[in-house]
């Protein structure tokens, strides 16, 4: 994977008034996102800033992603489950409080149903030591299983358009991942594909090479855009 040159893209502020932003995705012409810090699931209007709170999640939302149903699963972090909203109603998707070691993250699905999910590693808002994270599987019955492991603060989750290449950062292992994706939701090896010490220019390679990355989606052709805890 090679790096693009870096671009100014124009911004527009759709909507304000929230706490800690996470995990928007885009379905059926809304932006969907969560505010962590402010419990609650949005949606936004992005032509006309219209905003609506779709759901409130007592123990913080994070990441979301939608079935080939339309439902929306998303995640409740400090409690370590997954729900599925359908026809406005919540349900349990998967308990994972037997199997989380930190909270919810960033959440991708596959053509066949297996959610992949962040898990940080450690309860760090609850007093724990950082630890290392690790990628979790949750299949459509709802099995949950540790797909890879020792992960420096996972973060980043999206799929190649053809659904054969998983992509995962991590943090503060400071790269972008892919692991082949195979159709029964098994991965191949971890391959290091980018770092931000790639596109260094004035802050030098040394610096850049310490920078975390924080999030990112899918663009088109397979383009991954990542997003850095600074510059």
């Amino acid at each position: 994977m090679t790096s693009s040159p870096l671009k100014e893209f124009p911004q527009q502020k759709l909507a304000e008034g929230f706490y800690f932003g996470e995990s928007p995705r885009f379905h059926n012409g809304l932006l969907y996102f969560s505010d962590m810090t402010g419990r609650k699931i949005y949606t936004v209007n992005p032509t006309s800033g219209e905003k609506q709170v779709l759901l409130e999640v007592e123990n913080q939302p994070n990441g979301m992603c939608f079935a080939a149903d339309g439902s929306l699963i998303y995640s409740s972090m400090f409690d370590s489950k997954l729900y599925r909203l359908k026809d406005g109603k919540s349900t349990l998707y998967a308990d994972m409080s037997g199997t989380m070691t930190g909270y919810c993250g960033d959440m991708v699905i596959d053509n066949a149903g297996h959610v992949f999910l962040d898990d940080t590693g450690a309860r760090v808002l609850h007093g724990e030591k950082p630890g290392p994270g690790r990628l979790l599987r949750i299949d459509p019955d709802g099995k949950v299983t540790s797909v890879e492991e020792n992960i420096i603060f996972p973060n980043l989750l999206c799929i190649s358009p053809d659904g054969k290449t998983l992509y995962n950062a991590e943090t503060f292992g400071y790269g972008l991942y892919k692991f082949d994706l195979n159709a029964d939701g098994s991965l191949g090896k971890r391959e290091k594909v980018w770092t931000p010490a790639t596109v260094a220019g004035e802050r030098g390679a040394s610096a850049a090479s310490m920078i975390g990355i924080d999030g990112g989606r899918r663009g088109r052709e397979n383009i991954v855009h990542v997003y850095e805890l600074s510059s």
